[in-house]
């Protein structure tokens, strides 16, 4: 927020809106991440020197700590800079036109959430999209499937199972969660970010048990809290976990997570009649 007030002139600052998706979206970021950003601008909005300030506000923001995003979703990219009205097709365009692309292009959207500017741009966006995505659950059960993808690290007997490089556990355990929690608040229209708020809005709306909705909570807060420690201690944002750094509690509790994981997953297969 400070550099965007910083960088972007103060006359510009009222007719566009700076936000901020993926984990920051979701409020669920620790250390700092790989930049995750994108600006909505007002209808009509005239900025002559808009490409060279948004290069200017990713540029600080690298200054700052921030990492650039591998998959170049950032202001200084003219894909994730829009008018109001521009971003309302994009998403239509996302949920019409249905692929492993624009999947993940309306799943980074959909944790959007307003940093700076005229933040009153956003909420017509997020309207439409959880309009346009309500009852249409052929488009919600393509959305899903990239929670399905990854194995969850168990073996035949129920172990914890791991590689050369440790477990990966964005992939084994966290991105299942938030992924699979994201499509349900979709369907259901709940306009929550964080993860956890989202169980909570599924649990109340009876769409996923107490225990369910308990367990869910209590895994994905082990996954964040075993991957910190070992980030903090590896000095560096790693989803690998090395399972040796892990006393036998914490073992237990990882293999007890785990299980959780698949068994949503099954549940979301089942829900979403995915039969691959």
């Amino acid at each position: 927020e400070k550099a965007f007030e910083l960088i972007v002139p103060k006359q510009a600052q009222q007719h566009c809106c700076f936000i901020v998706l993926g984990s920051e979206g979701r409020g669920e970021q620790v250390l700092k991440t790989d930049q995750d950003n994108a600006l909505i601008l007002e209808d009509g909005f005239d900025w002559p020197d808009q490409q060279q300030t948004l290069q200017a506000l990713t540029e600080t923001l690298l200054q700052l700590g921030y990492p650039l995003c591998k998959g170049s979703v950032m202001v200084n990219n003219p894909q994730w800079v829009a008018s109001q009205s521009q971003w309302q097709e994009k998403v239509s365009r996302w949920i019409e036109h249905s692929s492993a692309d624009t999947v993940m292009q309306l799943a980074i959207f959909s944790d959007a959430t307003a940093i700076a500017g005229n933040k009153q741009l956003l909420p017509p966006i997020m309207d439409h999209l959880h309009k346009s995505l309500a009852g249409r659950m052929l488009t919600l059960s393509d959305f899903v499937r990239p929670a399905l993808q990854f194995t969850v690290p168990l073996t035949l007997f129920g172990q914890v199972k791991t590689g050369k490089e440790g477990l990966d556990i964005k992939q084994g355990g966290i991105f299942a969660i938030v992924h699979g929690i994201r499509t349900l608040a979709l369907e259901h229209n709940i306009t929550e970010k964080n993860s956890f708020a989202r169980i909570e809005a599924l649990n109340q709306l009876g769409c996923l048990e107490n225990e369910t909705a308990d367990n869910l909570i209590e895994s994905l807060k082990l996954f964040f809290k075993l991957r910190l420690a070992q980030q903090l201690t590896q000095e560096q944002a790693s989803n690998n976990l090395d399972l040796e750094q892990l006393d036998r509690t914490e073992r237990d509790l990882l293999r007890h997570s785990l299980h959780v994981v698949k068994k949503f997953k099954q549940f979301l297969a089942y829900h979403y009649q995915i039969r691959d």
